[in-house]
């Protein structure tokens, strides 16, 4: 895909601007694209451009410097606009006085090997959550997300990430701690011990939650130090970081951002990806 786009940086000369003597400008991207580009804006991160052709919008990416999106509008359509409120794009024809929002949804590709999961492994819908041991918000949440698997216990499974996005070493420590402990086949049990002592955790309370769990410490601490399990915990921070988590816990629905964390919010999201695939809804939950 090769588009003509100049993004330049640089600055209007008006008369009654004396005091500059010159101006410094340099051109930042150049691209070129085979159809005519009618209207060009960027997302409000800065991470993508978006690009209004005839009869499509292309969505060019700019941190990976290709086109990833051609999405097919009206062919009338001749100006958009980024919308500051949610992101939406708006689309303006002047041939045909019509106006258009809509709203773009990114999904996201997780890399689910060695993470721990309920539910069914051919689930139609994945739920992936990105969660931190030190987080109360992460603790509160899984009564929820139990809720969720009660009522879709067939049709959804739920994936754990562990996400420190402070990084602090002891989060970093228990992120490494359950996982080796679902090495153990002891995950779940020794998940709720960590979010049940969320508030109590350090390096000696990990030990104890060990022991509490049944686990085998001393494969317990071999696996917390392996390269392995610090090359998962790396990996999951990085897709967590990609996908632009700024806070946490952060649900992802087959790829998609949960925006409403409640039961309705992920009745909505799972019931639209179950109709995709034709998949029966399952008997609301009395």
């Amino acid at each position: 895909m090769v588009l003509s786009v100049l993004v330049v940086a640089g600055c209007l000369m008006f008369s009654d601007m004396k005091a500059w003597a010159d101006v410094e400008w340099k051109i930042l991207k150049q691209l070129r694209i085979k159809e005519k580009p009618l209207d060009v804006d960027v997302s409000l991160d800065g991470q993508n451009l978006y690009i209004l052709v005839e009869g499509k919008l292309i969505v060019y990416s700019l941190t990976e410097s290709k086109g990833k999106y051609s999405i097919p509008i009206n062919k009338s359509f001749n100006t958009l606009k980024i919308s500051e409120a949610n992101q939406a794009i708006i689309l303006s024809s002047t041939s045909e006085n019509l106006i258009e929002i809509i709203q773009l949804f990114f999904i996201q590709n997780f890399d689910l090997s060695g993470s721990p999961f309920q539910g069914r492994s051919d689930a139609p819908v994945t739920i992936c959550a990105f969660i931190d041991y030190q987080c109360q918000h992460c603790a509160g949440i899984m009564p929820l997300l139990q809720r969720v698997l009660d009522q879709y216990p067939d049709r959804v499974k739920i994936v754990f990430k562990n996400s420190p996005l402070g990084g602090e070493q002891l989060q970093l420590k228990a992120a490494a701690a359950a996982i080796a402990a679902h090495r153990q086949n002891k995950f779940w049990d020794y998940h709720h011990l960590l979010f049940a002592n969320f508030d109590k955790l350090d390096e000696a309370k990990l030990q104890a939650l060990a022991a509490e769990a049944g686990l085998d410490i001393q494969k317990f601490n071999f696996d917390v130090q392996s390269a392995e399990i610090q090359g998962i915990i790396t990996r999951d921070i990085g897709e967590a970081l990609q996908a632009q988590v700024s806070s946490i816990p952060a649900v992802f629905i087959n790829g998609k951002k949960l925006e409403e964390p409640s039961f309705e919010g992920f009745q909505q999201m799972i019931d639209a990806e179950l109709g995709k695939q034709n998949t029966p809804l399952p008997p609301t939950a009395k």
